[in-house]
């Protein structure tokens, strides 16, 4: 997506809250709230500055649960 000129905010997104919208998955995905499941991951750099930041993450959550070997 960042080859064909979209830029990070946009290709976040739409892995996101884009994809879970086109899902028709936005009443229980999608954002951080009680009752929602989160799949939620840590950086150490802001990813709109350089996306490649989201190849190397630290700390991953999937269904509230630690994930090694992300």
């Amino acid at each position: 997506m960042i080859e064909r000129r979209m830029t990070p905010m946009r290709a976040i997104q739409s892995g996101t809250s884009v994809a879970t919208d086109h899902m028709g998955s936005r009443a229980s995905l999608g954002q951080l709230r009680k009752g929602f499941n989160a799949d939620i991951i840590a950086v150490t750099n802001n990813p709109l500055a350089n996306i490649d930041t989201l190849y190397k993450v630290p700390i991953a959550t999937k269904e509230g649960r630690d994930v090694k070997d992300y």
